[in-house]
């Protein structure tokens, strides 16, 4: 394997330590969790998602130029307890069991890193899990009225899937990112 070529490979500069994904009509939705650089502080300020990958760097560079990544781009958003800052994003439902591939954007400098293609996971339906039972809350349990009187209730509902490890909090990561060149 040539040494610049780092297909596979953990990317070191995008750590994720929470993932989760969850199916919406027909997009899932992707939230990422990444941890800061080891100075304390995030290395990016936003990703760029796209679906198809790039066959070089000039491809990237034409994203840039044109305004693809920018348009595509989720913005970091920084949970200060956790000390993880958060990018979330959509994808069509045909994404399930493929790579997504994205291109952060520095922080510090506001230029998208283009230097190498990054891609994560995205599982695939099977392993999403059917949702379970529905829950539904009625409030007021008992109401007495008299005839005619006019009665308020609300009903609220719910039904989560979920990725079977665990929705937006696992112990390790789910998936890596990894360079694609």
């Amino acid at each position: 394997m040539n040494k610049a070529d780092k297909r596979g490979t953990p990317y070191t500069m995008f750590k994720i330590a929470e993932s989760g994904f969850k199916v919406k009509g027909n997009k899932i939705e992707v939230s990422v969790g990444v941890k800061p650089a080891s100075s304390g502080k995030f290395s990016y300020s936003h990703i760029s998602i796209y679906t198809d990958s790039v066959s070089s760097k000039a491809e990237l560079t034409q994203k840039v130029n044109d305004g693809t990544l920018e348009k595509n781009a989720a913005e970091g958003k920084t949970d200060t307890e956790k000390n993880l800052q958060f990018y979330t994003f959509s994808v069509p439902l045909s994404c399930a069991g493929k790579q997504v591939y994205f291109v952060p954007k520095s922080a510090s400098k506001g230029t998208w890193s283009i230097a190498s293609e990054l891609a994560i996971a995205i599982p695939a339906l099977s392993d999403f899990k059917a949702p379970g039972n529905i829950t539904v809350t009625v409030q007021p349990k008992d109401v007495t009225a008299a005839p005619g009187a006019q009665v308020q209730l609300s009903i609220n509902g719910s039904s989560v899937r979920t990725v079977r490890h665990g929705l937006m909090q696992t112990e390790q990561p789910m998936h890596r990112i990894t360079a694609l060149r």
